[in-house]
């Protein structure tokens, strides 16, 4: 190749890399429950406070059952950064902790965002989060985190 030409195309490239990582892809992280709920948009303290075992009941009064995606998901992990600034190994803590106190038990667990719809779909008192480019009709959005570089 010529050796003229080389600088420039590793120059190119590098300015595409540049471009690539200044502008990160955004996903949302939606907090969803099922489409016949009649909850309307609590705060993100009272979701922060569910998740975390720490109230039990929604803004209006009914039970509120959080689930949790599984530990692998990329989704779980950007949600409990965002809504409590605490990383996989920090909530792990937090449950043992809690669960060993005889305080509460962590949310019960599914495996992906399908399984999630149809537990919101089986009952009112649940509540969970999800990537939104996964919803359906059967679960409404009632808050939206952004999530960067997934």
């Amino acid at each position: 190749m010529n050796s003229k030409l080389m600088p420039r195309i590793r120059h190119l490239f590098l300015a595409a890399c540049l471009i690539v990582c200044a502008s990160p892809l955004q996903a949302e992280i939606v907090v969803v429950v099922s489409s016949k709920s009649p909850l309307h948009a609590p705060e993100r303290n009272q979701i922060e406070n569910i998740f975390l075992g720490r109230i039990h009941r929604f803004p209006e009064g009914d039970e509120a059952i959080p689930i949790d995606l599984g530990v692998e998901s990329p989704e779980r992990e950007e949600f409990y950064l965002k809504l409590s600034d605490k990383t996989q190994a920090q909530m792990k803590a937090y449950w043992s902790k809690i669960v060993f106190t005889g305080r509460g038990r962590p949310p019960p667990i599914v495996s992906d965002s399908k399984e999630l719809i149809e537990e919101l779909d089986s009952s009112i008192n649940n509540i969970g989060y999800m990537d939104s480019s996964k919803l359906d009709d059967r679960v409404k959005v009632l808050f939206t985190f952004t999530m960067v570089g997934q």
